[in-house]
This record gives structure tokens, C-alpha cells and sequence, in this order.
């Protein structure tokens, strides 16, 4: 498209990458719509054209062609089809529909038979969503653990004003009356989390492999519900090492007998509760913080964790990664994670970019923040809390 209209290849290539992700147009671009609309110009100019003449109407939103008319309109499909794959487009039968004059016609979703509507189902589904995040609050609503929950939920109201204002501005009073507290303090965080997770995943054809998908939760069921709401209310107050230095031997005890108050703030104590097993020891030499294997993707493999910070008082802030790569390196470890209880800066995030580049695509990568131990927490305190109700 760039060539065509005068760019040399060099600059063309340039333009098409900061454009492009994985050579698509990605969803949200500001440059996406003029560029699929440049895309489509010609294949417009015929279909207009053959539609005139015949009096149809022909409209375009990105993919999504219209084409409303009489009773003559089903005997053309042939030819729209014809012209449109000529173009090097193909038709998706899946999403081909013709309608009837007494049918429900949707165009982009929208009902359009005489005014413009979200359409009967679509309008009891969001009443009832707003209904029950008033009623019993955002976190209890937010039941996949959505980061851009909030987000999401006020995008579908907006998007309901601009069609239908009058029924969308109750439901646009009632979030804004919503006590949003304690959800921002559980998913400012957790944004940034998935933002983090989402940029990693791009990195490399290797899978990011959530925390809850390693299935190793062996131990997980002894903890009790006090125990998780004392875990949640201390998640900033983990540290890497436990105060004071323990021994090799107290170190591996530390799950068994009773450990120390110190113990429970050490997050590789708080990670051995969900694997049984706490590892080597604090001296950070070790091949491993904490490790096991487990059954995934088809596979036994060992999934060894970095339970270091991004950020240790009297060492450099790029220690969590040197240890990422010193283990990396080492044979016989086919997942690595990095878990801090601090989320990554933009730097140490992009460093560790760079270092799942080079390890090439015969390592799976298991990505937990904090944020990502605040979801998992939630999680089970909810299932805890259900199982109790009932």
C-alpha cells in the first residue's frame, strides 16, 4: 500500500512494520482504520459503482460490508462475491447473512430495522451486569479476574449511550455511584501486571504459562481462609530473605514444624506453601529458589522459580535478572520464572525482553508479579468463601 502510493521500498517497509504487529493490522491503532480504508479503496469504488446501478446501497465498516436493497438483491450474491475475491479479499460464509424485511437486520452488531438499537438481548444482559455490580460490588462482579474490568464495563455502557442515551444513562448513574475503593487498590497493580505479561507473551513463539496452569497445588488446600486474608494484607511486606539469616537446615524446614514470625514474610515461604517444597537455600547461589516438576503441556517438566526482587538494598537493582539468566543457562530447567514482589520498571522489563529473545524456542516462560500472587490469592479466597456458603 505504502509503494503504491509513491513510498520508496525502504521507507515502505519502515512505515508497514510501526504499523503492523506480527504484519496485521492490530485493533485500537490509530493508523489501522485509515490504512484497512486505503486497503479498500478500489474494492469501494466497484461495489459502489455496481450497486448504483442496480439500485442497492452499498456501506463499509472496516470488513463488514452492507449491501440492503428489494427482492432482486439474492439473485447479485453471485457477482458481489465474484468482484470482491477478485480483489484478493475472501468471504467469510460464516458471517454471510441475508434478512428479510420482517427479520431482525444487524449490521455491525446493531439492530437497524426501523431505528437503531443494541437489540433485546443485549440490552437485559447489561442491565443486569450494572444490576449486580451495584448490588454486590465490583470485586465479587469481576469473577475471571479482569484487569480491565472497570475499563470494560463502562466502555460497553458508553458505547450503549452513543446508540441508545436514554436507556444507557441509568446504568452510566449507577457505576458512577459504585464504591470503586477497594477494587483500584486490588487492580491498579494488577494493570500493570497484565500490561507487563501482555508485552512478554510477544517476545518469542515459546508459551507464557500462568502460575495456576503449572499444576503443582499440592499443599495449597492446607491453608485456611484466615491464613490467605493475613497473606493478602502482606503481599508489599514480602521480602526475599528471611530476618534474621537463617541456616541451610532451617531454610529447607521451614514448611515443616513451626517457623519463625520472620518465616511468613519471606516469599519463598509463602511460594512453598502452594508447591510443598522451598528449594535451596537464601544465599542466592543456588540453582534454583524454589522448584518441582509437574505435568504440562503433555509433559513432566521442572519449573524453577527466581523468588527474587527487583530491587535489594545493598545490591544492584538488576539482580533478579542476573539470576534469570545464570539459570537460564544452566541445563535440565525447561521453565523459568521470575517472581518480584515488586512489579518490573520499564528497564529491567525491556532487559528481560532481550534475554527470552536469545534463549530460543526450547524454553517455556512462566511470568508471576506480584499483582500476579494478589489475583491467585483472590481466587482461592473466593472458592474458599463459596464452598463455605454452601
Amino acid at each position: 500500500m505504502f509503494r503504491s502510493i509513491g513510498y520508496n521500498e525502504e521507507v515502505s517497509h519502515g512505515m508497514g512494520e510501526l504499523c503492523t504487529f506480527n504484519w496485521r493490522l492490530p485493533q485500537g491503532a490509530p493508523t489501522s482504520p485509515m490504512i484497512s480504508n486505503l486497503i479498500a479503496w478500489h474494492i469501494d469504488i466497484k461495489l459502489s459503482k455496481f450497486c448504483n446501478k442496480r439500485n442497492l446501497c452499498y456501506s463499509r465498516y472496516a470488513d463488514d460490508i452492507t449491501i440492503s436493497g428489494g427482492i432482486e438483491l439474492p439473485r447479485y450474491k453471485t457477482l458481489i462475491f465474484r468482484k470482491i475475491e477478485k480483489e484478493g479479499f475472501s468471504i467469510n460464509d460464516e458471517k454471510t447473512r441475508l434478512h428479510g424485511k420482517g427479520s431482525s437486520q444487524r449490521v455491525t452488531g446493531l439492530v437497524v430495522n426501523d431505528t437503531i438499537t443494541l437489540g433485546r438481548e443485549k440490552k437485559k444482559r447489561l442491565r443486569a451486569i450494572v444490576h449486580n455490580i451495584a448490588k454486590n460490588g465490583p470485586i465479587a462482579e469481576n469473577r475471571d479476574n479482569d484487569p480491565f474490568f472497570k475499563e470494560r464495563i463502562f466502555g460497553h455502557v458508553g458505547f450503549a449511550k452513543m446508540v441508545e442515551p436514554d436507556f444507557a444513562n441509568s446504568l452510566l448513574e449507577s457505576l458512577k455511584n459504585v464504591d470503586w475503593g477497594d477494587y483500584h487498590q486490588i487492580s491498579r497493580d494488577s494493570i500493570n501486571s497484565e500490561l507487563n505479561i501482555r508485552s512478554l507473551s510477544r517476545v518469542g513463539p515459546s508459551p507464557l504459562v500462568k502460575f495456576d496452569e503449572l499444576g503443582f497445588f499440592r499443599d495449597v488446600e492446607k491453608l485456611s481462609q484466615k491464613d490467605y486474608t493475613k497473606l493478602l494484607n502482606q503481599l508489599d511486606e514480602l521480602q526475599e530473605k528471611c530476618k534474621p539469616h537463617p541456616t541451610k537446615k532451617e531454610c529447607r524446614d521451614c514448611l515443616h514444624g513451626a517457623p519463625k514470625e520472620s518465616y511468613k514474610k519471606c516469599i519463598k515461604y509463602i511460594l512453598g506453601h502452594y508447591i510443598g517444597n522451598t528449594g535451596g537455600t537464601h544465599h542466592g547461589h543456588e540453582l534454583y529458589d524454589v522448584g518441582d516438576e509437574t505435568d504440562l503441556l503433555g509433559m513432566v517438566v521442572f519449573v524453577g522459580f527466581l523468588a527474587k526482587s527487583a530491587e535489594i538494598k545493598g545490591a544492584s537493582g538488576d539482580s533478579l535478572l542476573r539470576q534469570f539468566i545464570d539459570c537460564t543457562e544452566l541445563d535440565g530447567l525447561d521453565i523459568i520464572s521470575v517472581v518480584t514482589p515488586g512489579d518490573l520498571d520499564h528497564e529491567l522489563e525491556h532487559r528481560l525482553r532481550r534475554v527470552m529473545r536469545k534463549m530460543g524456542e526450547d524454553k517455556q516462560y512462566c511470568m508471576i508479579l506480584r499483582t500476579e500472587m494478589i489475583r491467585i490469592l483472590h481466587s482461592f479466597q473466593r472458592k474458599q468463601s463459596s464452598n463455605s456458603s454452601e
